[in-house]
């Protein structure tokens, strides 16, 4: 497993290099282990930091960095309930929906944001 892991110098994320369950930012890494297929941040808690207790689940402790399905840090890591887990996710999403509005790109400081017209150009329009 050890060599399937990076570490990122900005976060210090043990970064999971190997398989994942879905493309993208949102997939994890997996990986088999004693004879299942497991989330990798899965079996590095229990190997590293103890058993998930029961009706538990884990989950990065700083869902704010964009690489965080693939930490795998057990310092970074602890067990919450399933409601906690959640409520870490939609706070990454609100936090997202505030500093980006669908298509419109960035919203600056102050509300403003460009705004692509069809013809190509941009222009800022303040909210």
């Amino acid at each position: 497993m050890a060599s399937k892991i990076e570490v990122d110098p900005e976060s210090g994320c043990w970064l999971w290099t190997g398989s994942r369950n879905r493309e993208g930012l949102s997939g994890c890494g997996t990986v088999s282990y004693q004879g299942k297929t497991d989330l990798v941040h899965r079996v590095v808690f229990r190997l590293l930091v103890g058993e998930i207790p029961e009706g538990f689940q884990v989950s990065h402790a700083e869902p704010r960095w964009p690489h965080h399905t693939r930490c795998c840090n057990p310092d970074h890591l602890e067990a919450v309930t399933r409601q906690e887990a959640l409520g870490r996710r939609d706070g990454v999403r609100a936090r997202a929906r505030r500093t980006h509005s669908g298509n419109a790109g960035p919203v600056a400081a102050g509300g403003a944001r460009a705004v692509r017209l069809r013809t190509g150009h941009v222009r800022s329009r303040e909210r």
